[in-house]
């Protein structure tokens, strides 16, 4: 400060070389003092990821109430299945809880009620249709066994072999596991 009045007494410019009429000093770099880069893209987008974000907490709520409802499903399913007797309680099984894991054991439990009271003809349908249906379902290996049987019982023998081929060729042989006791070689298949 006292530099700035000595050159307004003496009456000479500030710096050397520079007359008092070139105006004011302008900065060597100038520093800007606006928003950053940052500060303007939130700026400009923030209520577009706000829904963003909004949208994907709804989402992932929604996926979990989905699963929730999913395994109360299931314990319902597993629950019918256990108290089911007779072909009408499996068929309300297969009919109210589709794709759980339990409307394939009511399928086969269905099939091998109907097979026991002499219906084979729709025995055998439950069966194809539960193996056409629902190609990924855990129950599949017994159904195909279960139908194979069926088909030998009635005589069909190459049907019943060539369903247990196809079969043999589906199961991944990376499970199966033998051992010998002292009167058999046992074979384990254990599946996926």
């Amino acid at each position: 400060m006292a530099a700035k009045q000595k050159s307004e007494e003496t009456g000479s410019p500030s710096a050397p070389g520079r007359s008092e009429e070139s105006g004011p000093t302008s900065p060597l770099g100038e520093i800007e003092q606006g928003p950053s880069a940052a500060e303007r893209f939130l700026e400009a987008n923030g209520k577009k990821l706000l829904l963003l974000v909004g949208l994907a907490v709804i989402g992932t709520g929604a996926l979990i109430v989905a699963s929730g409802l999913k395994e109360v499903q299931e314990e319902k399913a597993g629950e019918a299945l256990v108290s089911a007797k007779d072909p009408g309680d499996f068929r309300n099984i297969i009919d109210g809880f589709p794709g759980t894991a339990a409307e394939g054991t009511a399928r086969l439990r269905l099939a091998l009620l109907l097979w026991d009271e002499g219906e084979r003809d729709s025995a055998k349908k439950v069966l194809e249709d539960f193996i056409a249906q629902t190609p990924d379902h855990p129950a599949q290996t017994p159904a195909r066994m279960t139908l194979s049987s069926f088909l030998r019982d009635e005589g069909d023998e190459d049907g019943a072999d060539e369903m247990l081929a196809d079969l043999a060729t589906a199961v991944s042989y990376t499970h199966l596991r033998a051992h010998e006791t002292s009167l058999h070689l046992v074979c384990r298949l254990l599946l996926e």
